[in-house]
């Protein structure tokens, strides 16, 4: 239980670097020790989670442009 409450989170991208940065830090910040640095409502996570889907169609949309044919 200590460990819990004062280790770390392990950082998902250290368990699997090809999640996307936005996906690691959606759940880094639902799984915050502190309340307060966690989302506050479902709307806030709800908003943080579709800003995440459109950052990775922009990217793949941009890399799908880059690629030769």
């Amino acid at each position: 239980m200590h460990s819990i409450t004062k280790n770390p989170i392990p950082n998902i991208k250290d368990i699997d670097p090809k999640v996307p940065t936005c996906i690691a830090n959606i759940i880094n910040k639902m799984l915050a020790k502190d309340a307060n640095s966690r989302y506050q409502s479902g709307k806030e996570l709800i908003e943080a989670i579709n800003d995440c889907k459109r950052l990775i169609k922009q990217r793949a949309a941009a890399q799908s442009a880059t690629k030769p044919k």
